[in-house]
């Protein structure tokens, strides 16, 4: 047997689980260190992705070395050139740099990844196995060992105890990846197994139950209805109103809601916190850091959990946003770490692009399933945006997902340039 043919697999799954679970799994976050600064990378973390990403390139170039002409994308390029440029400007240029790097091998990795499945049944069955493997894990970890799947009393961080987190290290990590689940179990019951994929839907929506995770949550229907609409709407503009106008009522309701009294009445009409459990006060103050460097932020990761941040004179009460370790906005996150033309370029590349290919998609003969994946992981991303800091996070397996819609859209796009790339999009 060729040793490409057995590589491929292996590589495609050890790339998936490293993005989706990590090196640490079941964290003790009862640990004291953790409210320390985060100036400090984790080298086993480090290493784990040169590794695998070496290993990942290597056996991408081997199959076709074209695939990496993807990275050939202008605001791509724009927006992690500006990211890299606002390094310069940080406090800590040592640690953005390092941040920066780790981000653009995220990117890079779930660039190539997609072309490792031999066809839609390998890449089903494969994605199918690592969700049934990490849902059974994070069960047996709830009923086997709680101190490290359930956040307890004596976390030092949040409060939260009795929310179900698995394997992951939050409960809202492990409740979006649920929603991810739930995604990919619709899909393996449409092209695979209707039993393997209800198996896994039921599994994610039990589990994401006892998360009491509200944002993904809530987000689940919302997307299902968003991810509809796409597929059946003929006109690229509703497509667009569609997509930013549910983007504009997030943030308005969120980070509006910071600033304005109106919006905050308006809110809690439907809402029983009308904070968002103390975001607001976070939200303004990432704004306010903001116009303090409007243009080149702080660095990638080199604010929040920082020492200038930790011990800053204006955030010393017990609760401050000063503990916290990001924006709980990913649009505004961006902003605060690499400036408002980051911010600029992430957008279009974020939210337009994929819209440009999938009128393409539509145009032609599309696998809807496929597309329908695809459109539903990205619009999770870009509204789960509105609330966490997904966007560049280099560690939420979120942001991983998203990344592999995104390149899967534009894959879907160039199947007749690259032959190899119709490896993906093979039935058989």
């Amino acid at each position: 047997m060729e040793l490409a043919s057995i590589l491929r697999p292996l590589v495609f799954a050890l790339t998936i689980l490293l993005a989706w679970v990590g090196v640490k799994p079941f964290a003790n976050l009862a640990d004291p260190s953790l409210l320390g600064t985060t100036e400090e990378g984790n080298p086993l973390n480090q290493v784990a992705y040169l590794a695998v990403a070496t290993l990942l390139f290597a056996t991408a170039a081997y199959v076709d070395r074209r695939v990496f002409s993807v990275f050939k994308w202008p605001l791509l390029i724009l927006s992690l050139g500006w990211i890299a440029f606002s390094v310069a400007f940080s406090e800590d240029p040592s640690l953005a740099g390092r941040r920066v790097l780790f981000a653009a091998l995220v990117v890079a990795m779930a660039g190539v990844v997609l072309i490792l499945p031999r066809n839609l049944r390998e890449f089903a069955d494969i994605l199918s196995g690592i969700a049934l493997l990490i849902i059974f894990v994070c069960f047996a970890g709830v009923a086997i060992a709680p101190g490290v799947s359930v956040h307890q009393a004596s976390d030092v961080a949040d409060a939260l105890a009795g929310d179900w987190r698995g394997l992951f290290a939050h409960k809202n990590i492990a409740a979006p990846m649920m929603v991810v689940f739930v995604f990919l179990g619709l899909y393996v019951a449409e092209v695979r197994s209707r039993v393997v994929g209800w198996l896994i839907i039921v599994g994610a929506v039990l589990f994401l139950i006892f998360t009491h995770g509200k944002t993904a949550s809530m987000l689940l229907p919302f997307v299902l209805v968003m991810s509809w609409l796409m597929l059946r709407l003929k006109s690229t503009t509703a497509r667009n109103v569609v997509l930013l106008g549910g983007l504009l009522i997030f943030n308005l309701a969120t980070l509006g809601s910071a600033y304005s009294e109106s919006i905050r009445n308006v809110a809690g009409l439907v809402l029983p916190d009308v904070t968002y459990t103390g975001r607001t006060e976070i939200w303004r103050f990432a704004i306010d850091h903001v116009r303090q460097r409007p243009i080149t932020g702080y660095g990638l990761g080199a604010f929040w959990g920082t020492s200038k941040v930790l011990n800053s004179a204006e955030t010393q009460a017990d609760d401050g946003p000063n503990l916290v370790a990001h924006a709980h906005n990913g649009f505004l996150n961006l902003a605060l770490e690499a400036g408002l033309p980051a911010l600029f370029f992430a957008a279009l590349w974020v939210l337009l692009t994929p819209l440009f290919d999938l009128k393409k998609i539509m145009s032609d003969d599309p696998d809807r399933p496929l597309t329908l994946f695809f459109v539903r992981l990205w619009l999770f991303g870009v509204y789960m945006s509105c609330f966490e800091s997904v966007l560049f996070n280099r560690a939420d397996p979120v942001w991983f997902c998203m990344l592999i819609a995104m390149f899967g859209l534009r894959l879907m796009t160039r199947c007749r340039f690259a032959p190899s790339t119709r490896l993906l999009l093979q039935r058989r």
